[in-house]
């Protein structure tokens, strides 16, 4: 089936946040603290609008051959921490293709167009940050060029 990626527009917002929470659905295997709620709330709404209007975001979407979303990615320019040498920072916040069309390169394609979009950015620096439980994705964002730079730790209480 070929599948077209596109830029986002803001008529996208339902597809978009109905795909993010499939992905929230699986997420919750490998983070249980994923709050199932907040794709609907105002501020996931809000930050959805943000992400697919502002120059400093990049969102694009891929759509089957009827038009249909079946995934999407979204990342951002953000401010470097304080303690980060000097440099342009961007991450790769999320990202998600119908399990039906895993296997056709569209999370490839999308991962490459925001690198890309990086680039012509002039950042220095992308950044992802999986579920360390999630092995499928750490593979996939290896295959992608990304190594480990950072870890993050957690105690329950």
């Amino acid at each position: 089936m070929p599948s077209i990626i596109r830029k986002a527009k803001p008529e996208d917002l339902l597809e978009i946040s109905k795909l993010n929470l499939e992905l929230f659905n699986i997420q919750r295997q490998f983070d249980p603290t994923a709050n199932l709620e907040w794709t609907f709330s105002p501020d996931g709404q809000e930050y959805f609008k943000t992400r697919i209007s502002t120059e400093d975001s990049f969102t694009e979407v891929a759509e089957d051959e009827s038009g249909k979303l079946i995934g999407y990615i979204f990342g951002a320019i953000f401010k470097r921490q304080p303690w980060r040498i000097e440099g342009k920072y961007a991450e790769l916040e999320s990202i998600y293709i119908k399990p039906e069309y895993k296997g056709e390169k569209l999370g490839s394609q999308l991962t490459n167009n925001f690198i890309n979009w990086c680039r012509q950015n002039k950042v220095n620096h992308v950044s992802v940050i999986p579920s360390a439980q999630n092995e499928g994705a750490i593979k996939f964002y290896r295959k992608m060029g990304f190594s480990e730079y950072d870890t993050i730790m957690q105690l329950d209480l």
